[in-house]
């Protein structure tokens, strides 16, 4: 992939790149695409399908993530657990969702 830049927006990449110990340009632009990706929400699946850090200096390689994503599953069952008995769901139920989520998102109702 190419990216053109002007002179100034390349040399503040390269500052900003070098500040913060990345070793060239490329692995600043994957940074912020990764953080863009975390921040939209697509961050699981790249976090499992890759190798790479998200940002220098933190721990963020897949067998951490694998443990760190095992620990809070099971926060998160434990939770469950604790809540008390399992409670079926009815089509009431469901369609109170999909009506909430529409609202949220604003869609029309079918």
């Amino acid at each position: 992939m190419e990216i053109h830049l002007s002179v100034e927006t390349r040399a503040w990449a390269e500052r900003q790149a070098a500040g913060a110990a990345y070793s060239n340009l490329d692995d600043y632009f994957e940074a912020l695409v990764r953080r863009d990706q975390y921040q939209a929400g697509n961050w699981l699946e790249e976090m499992v399908a890759t190798e790479h850090p998200l940002e220098p200096g933190k721990d963020n390689r897949r067998s951490d993530f694998r443990q760190a994503l095992q620990e809070r599953v099971a926060v998160l069952l434990d939770e469950a657990v604790a809540s008390g008995p399992a409670v079926e769901m009815t089509s009431q139920d469901w369609e109170s969702i999909r009506q909430q989520v529409r609202e949220r998102r604003s869609i029309p109702e079918k």
